[in-house]
């Protein structure tokens, strides 16, 4: 029985990137593929879905199949007639993600602006990686130049640093060259807000990001402050209960649940609803009244992509850097 187009594709378009990259790094020279029976147990994939994908890019000019001899790279495809761009990776969270909001397109407006002057050209990394394993196989089958995380697991990057060139924008990752976000400075800003509005105020705190606990720690030592909620992520489902769970003074979340809780306590609590604090800048301008953390990416993605460049045209060592960028607190006005 015949697969389902919708599962056999993901596999074809493993093969294609692989042969993509091989191209990409060949020079104009002529390279002959693995056997399929190599790619069959590096991938994963029977021969025939293989053999496959290998046809279509016959098909397309890319390779050309000698009976008997193998299959090789054509290099009328070469796709640079002369010198050859870095190939440079972009890999945010597991690499997985379904969508993209509205702070990780930011992000990546950034960065891809940054990168444009360096010049350089750029491949997504988005198979879903949790383990070192898993990224070292994606990395080898990337054939990339060049590394720049957003917020992957300090385990994660530092592996991919000590393979190829790699700046980390987000989480503290020691001995390897960083962006880091932190909030000490916004957080005592809130809490000089919020003690000075009410005594000993309630701050229920719905959010999952490191690259907030500088924000987030300010808040908890401040003894005027009583702090609750959870620091893991919390489902949209499930959110209704820990609202009901104690008088609020604030609530800090995820700028996807502003409009959400905004309704709830307008349906439960008038006359008393709390300042409401995004952990992140996806604010929409009919979004409630709020505040927000503005993050300094356009900052962090001129740092990465300075910092790439130094490494790719570096032989020798050089120490990681480590650059600490502060949110600021900002406050939005409804416009609905």
């Amino acid at each position: 029985m015949k697969r389902p187009a919708k599962q056999v594709m993901p596999e074809l378009q493993k093969i294609r990137h692989f042969v993509m990259n091989i191209i990409y790094q060949s020079e104009g020279k002529k390279v002959k593929l693995p056997s399929l029976r190599t790619l069959s147990a590096e991938f994963g994939l029977g021969a025939s879905t293989i053999k496959q994908e290998f046809d279509r890019l016959e098909r397309e000019g890319y390779l050309v199949s000698r009976h008997g001899v193998g299959v090789f790279t054509n290099p009328k495809q070469y796709f640079f007639p002369e010198t050859k761009l870095p190939l440079v990776g972009i890999k945010l969270y597991q690499g997985d993600a379904y969508f993209y909001d509205a702070t990780l397109m930011k992000m990546i407006a950034e960065l891809m602006s940054a990168l444009s002057a360096f010049p350089c050209n750029v491949h997504m990394l988005t198979a879903g990686c949790t383990t070192v394993e898993e990224l070292d196989v994606e990395l080898r089958h990337s054939h990339i130049d060049a590394l720049v995380t957003v917020s992957v697991e300090p385990e994660l990057t530092a592996f991919a640093a000590s393979r190829m060139p790699a700046v980390n924008i987000g989480y503290p990752c020691p001995e390897t060259d960083s962006v880091v976000f932190r909030g000490e400075a916004a957080g005592r800003e809130l809490a000089e807000l919020l003690c000075g509005a009410r005594r000993s105020p309630r701050v229920l705190q719905l959010n999952d990001s490191r690259n907030i606990d500088g924000f987030r720690q300010a808040l908890e030592n401040d003894g005027r402050i009583r702090c609750s909620g959870s620091s893991g992520s919390v489902p949209a489902g499930e959110l209704e209960p820990l609202l009901r769970g104690g008088d609020h003074d604030c609530v800090i979340t995820h700028s996807k649940n502003i409009a959400f809780i905004h309704k709830f306590f307008g349906r439960n609590r008038p006359d008393a609803i709390p300042r409401l604090v995004a952990i992140d800048d996806g604010i929409y301008p009919d979004f409630p009244d709020c505040f927000y953390l503005a993050m300094p990416r356009q900052e962090a993605a001129r740092l990465a992509a300075a910092r790439l460049a130094e490494l790719l045209g570096c032989r020798k060592a050089r120490p990681p850097f480590e650059r600490i960028l502060e949110h600021k607190l900002c406050r939005h006005h409804s416009q609905s």
